[in-house]
């Protein structure tokens, strides 16, 4: 089964990989690691792969089932007692709160993903967090809160990324 389940951990990276330039690909990847991971009862690859379609979705522009995929990921991860699943699902329902133009619907989830990621020491997602948490405020015309969250970001990410990588590491 360990090889199995790491195809489902496989397939989910791949499906990342083709998000942004071909999201149709990506869908139908993730949808296949979300099969493999029911088939093998490997519920916290199901609660990826729904994270993961959730994002294709919400890509793609389809924010109603985004958000109901996202919601059956943090169920599981809360299930799971996973609060860094829990975490990634806040995160990405906010974002998609945001893109669908609901920002306050949107910082309510992205506030309790940077409590949970803080609580982690998940700087990186913290990171993350605190920028869409900062666009969430620009869609709000709140502009020193969102500059004040972008500052915070940049200087986490600073802190988190060594000197003259680009990746980080």
């Amino acid at each position: 089964t360990a090889k199995d389940t790491n195809e489902v951990k496989r397939l989910i990276n791949l499906a990342g990989n083709y998000r942004f330039w071909k999201p149709d690909s990506s869908i139908i990847i993730a949808e296949n690691a979300l099969s493999l991971s029911r088939q093998l009862n490997f519920v916290s690859g199901e609660a990826q792969a729904l994270i993961t379609l959730g994002e294709d979705y919400r890509i793609s522009g389809d924010f109603p089932q985004a958000l109901d995929l996202l919601f059956k990921a943090l169920e599981l991860g809360r299930d799971l007692d996973n609060q860094e699943i829990e975490a990634n699902c806040l995160d990405f329902i906010g974002i998609a709160y945001v893109d669908l133009g609901e920002p306050r619907q949107g910082l309510n989830y992205l506030l309790q993903a940077k409590e949970l990621t803080e609580k982690l020491l998940l700087a990186r997602q913290t990171c993350f967090g605190l920028t869409n948490i900062g666009v969430a405020y620009e869609k709000l015309n709140m502009l020193d809160s969102a500059l004040f969250f972008h500052e915070q970001a940049y200087q986490l990410f600073t802190k988190v990324t060594p000197e003259g990588s680009r990746h980080g590491p």
